[in-house]
């Protein structure tokens, strides 16, 4: 009997140890499982913000393009009036300067003196 006890006193004393040992396992493990993902965490939150910094830069980057292309839009639209205004001026010189070659041509003689008698 005594070595009976003796023999269930030694399990006895193995299976505190090893779940001792067992219960520090694992609380080692949820240690290291718990750093994970406080890291995993840290870097999601990371991320988020990398991400919102992305969409906060392309929205920036649509404004731009937009206010771009209505400067551009804008500028064409001048550009072809100054264009017209141009074209306008342009005819109403030639109409004025051909008015006035016409009307030069018809005060001229039609016949012109001979060369002696234009020299004295």
């Amino acid at each position: 009997l005594a070595d009976v006890t003796a023999q269930v006193e030694d399990e006895r004393v193995a299976a505190s140890k090893a779940k001792a040992d067992l219960i520090k396992k694992l609380e080692d493990e949820r240690t290291a499982a718990s750093t994970i993902m406080d890291d995993l965490t840290k870097q999601l939150e990371k991320e988020r913000l990398t991400i919102s910094q992305i969409e906060g830069l392309h929205a920036k980057l649509e404004s731009r393009l937009e206010s771009a292309q209505k400067s551009h839009m804008d500028e064409k639209a001048r550009l072809a009036a100054d264009l017209e205004y141009t074209r306008k001026l342009a005819d109403n010189y030639h109409a004025t300067l051909t008015k006035h070659m016409s009307e030069s041509m018809s005060a001229c003689p039609t016949q012109r003196a001979p060369l002696s008698e234009r020299n004295n």
